[in-house]
């Protein structure tokens, strides 16, 4: 369907005239073609800038993966070195109770006394040690 521009022209009785009115509106429609094409590629070149920009940031964010992972391990890391140091100093009691004329022997394996400082508080003065 003609522009309202392009049956105007055409309405117009004079030959001259008439030619006049086409090439005035195929100008316009050419600038405005221009503009047009001029807006596209300003778009596509933010388009191209907005690309470049999100390929950044997926690398950014990548490399905080990485960091925030590695901060993890840190974290986990340091939480069993402080439980682990930790542990030694909790205080474990041990009761054994029995008949008072038996002998019950209580061995504690080396692992008990390598970490650390240990107390071993007898209750009983008459404590047999094995040789």
């Amino acid at each position: 369907m003609p522009s309202q521009a392009a049956v105007d022209c055409m309405r117009l009785s004079d030959g001259n005239q008439a030619i006049q009115c086409f090439w005035n509106h195929i100008q316009t429609l050419e600038k405005k073609n221009e503009d047009t094409q001029t807006t596209i590629n300003i778009l596509v070149d933010e388009n191209k800038n907005l690309q470049a920009d999100v390929t950044k940031l997926q690398a950014t964010n990548i490399q905080l993966q990485q960091q925030v992972k590695s901060h993890v391990d840190t974290v986990a890391a340091l939480t069993e070195r402080i439980t682990a140091l930790e542990a030694p100093n909790k205080i474990h009691t041990l009761r054994l109770e029995g008949d008072v004329d038996y002998f019950y022997p209580v061995f504690f394996h080396d692992r008990c006394w390598n970490k650390g400082r240990k107390h071993l508080n007898i209750m009983r003065p008459n404590v047999h040690i094995l040789a």
